[in-house]
């Protein structure tokens, strides 16, 4: 349930980021709000830091929750 909640909001974020780089790129010879800049930025941004962040942090660094800290480990 909570995957497809958050599957959900994801999609509604893109969403929103899709119409908003479209009154960009559709609004010729009009002045454009800073508004649709704005939103599209932040939609861009955030579903960048969602899913190329996890995508790092599995591949790149792999990452494993299981293993212990530092300021975890035994002194």
């Amino acid at each position: 349930m909570k995957s497809v909640k958050s599957g959900i909001t994801w999609l509604v974020v893109a969403l929103i980021g899709a119409f908003a780089f479209g009154m960009l790129a559709l609004s010729r010879g009009e002045h454009v709000n800073a508004v649709w800049l704005v939103i599209a930025a932040i939609a861009c941004y955030s579903i960048a830091y969602r899913f190329y962040s996890l995508f790092i942090a599995k591949k790149v660094f792999e990452l494993d929750d299981r293993r212990m800290t530092p300021a975890g480990a035994p002194q």
